[in-house]
């Protein structure tokens, strides 16, 4: 949904263009946490920073059924992987699969050992 919320540059500084994503992702996240049968999902490329862990958090418990979580090409640290991490913790069945790489944090070698902990497999840049 990238292309329909950048806008052009003359009518919109890049403040107001990371607000407008950020109430997006919230929205979208939100949404999805209806679709209780949902297996996999792709939120590459969407921007995501750290802010929106809570309610990518918040998606992930109400989605039981996911076996798969794409989060590569955002702009997640250490701390946001953390967070992912406590998160994905408290889930019954470890995901499938689990892709964090090219974000800030994913170089962290320490955050991917933990984060394995909660998927069968998980992609990153360590």
């Amino acid at each position: 949904f990238g292309p329909f919320l950048k806008g052009s540059s003359e009518s919109c500084d890049s403040g107001r263009e990371g607000k407008l994503l950020l109430t997006a992702v919230k929205k979208l996240t939100r949404s999805l946490s209806s679709c209780r049968l949902l297996k996999k999902l792709d939120l590459s490329r969407v921007q995501m920073t750290d802010s929106l862990i809570p309610q990518v958090c918040e998606m992930i418990d109400s989605l039981q059924h996911l076996e798969e979580l794409q989060l590569s090409w955002n702009y997640l640290s250490k701390d946001g992987l953390m967070g992912l991490y406590h998160c994905l913790l408290q889930r019954t069945t470890k995901l499938k699969f689990l892709d964090v790489h090219l974000n800030k944090g994913s170089k962290d070698k320490a955050v991917v050992k933990l984060l394995e902990a909660t998927s069968n497999y998980v992609q990153s840049d360590s």
